[in-house]
């Protein structure tokens, strides 16, 4: 077994599952993240001015490319100010995964380090909103992350990381990355029936959303 810390497990997990693209804004909480970036070839960091950019942008790539929009956000109103954007993803179906880091477990409940219980906020409008408490499931939360994000019907999720753990040592070795949703197609009898109307039809009005984009109709 190789040993990593967390936030580089993070890090070479985004890149099994194919991100090539970070979209955040640093802060101290996240720097063993932005370490784990420094030294794994393949991921470009976009940085932003504010979080909400990022949001929209992973949600704007998610949707452009099927695959799935990460950020990476720091403590308090780092996290926070995500909300508009994860919730326009979780309306849309966008699978987008969030790391967010919060002050460190010996301070919580005691009102330090802005201190904000996010996994709650974002709990209404994700599949899937985590506390991470140890660092050593790190790796198995990760994966689930992007599984739920990309399965069935996607939508965002979001992983609170308490900064003391992401600089702790994990056990890391081989990885299986999560299988891509498959293209779904639609009824043979239906299309048909569609595409009759259609040519028979004088003045024909096709209303599409973000799934025929997605699914490359």
């Amino acid at each position: 077994m190789t040993k990593l810390t967390a936030g580089e497990v993070i890090i070479r997990i985004m890149k099994a599952e194919g991100v090539r693209h970070v979209f955040g804004l640093p802060g101290g909480d996240t720097l063993p993240l932005y370490d784990g970036i420094y030294k794994t070839d393949g991921i470009e960091h976009v940085l932003v001015r504010h979080e909400q950019s990022a949001a929209n942008m992973a949600a704007a790539y998610a949707q452009l490319t099927g695959g799935p929009g990460v950020c990476i956000v720091t403590a308090g109103p780092g996290a926070t100010n995500l909300v508009t954007g994860i919730a326009e993803a979780f309306i849309g179906s966008l699978p987008v995964v969030v790391f967010a880091a919060r002050g460190g477990t010996r301070t919580s409940q005691k009102g330090a380090s802005q201190e904000v219980s996010t996994e709650k906020i974002f709990a209404p409008i994700t599949k899937w909103s985590v506390r991470v408490d140890r660092a050593d499931v790190i790796p198995e939360i990760a994966r689930r992350a992007f599984t739920i994000a990309r399965g069935g019907k996607p939508g965002p999720v979001y992983v609170d990381l308490p900064r003391d753990l992401l600089p702790q040592d994990v056990e890391f070795d081989d990885y299986y990355p999560t299988v891509a949703r498959g293209a779904i197609a639609g009824d043979p009898d239906l299309v048909r029936s569609a595409a009759e109307a259609l040519l028979t039809s004088k003045r024909p009005i096709l209303i599409a959303g973000g799934g025929a984009v997605m699914s490359g109709a």
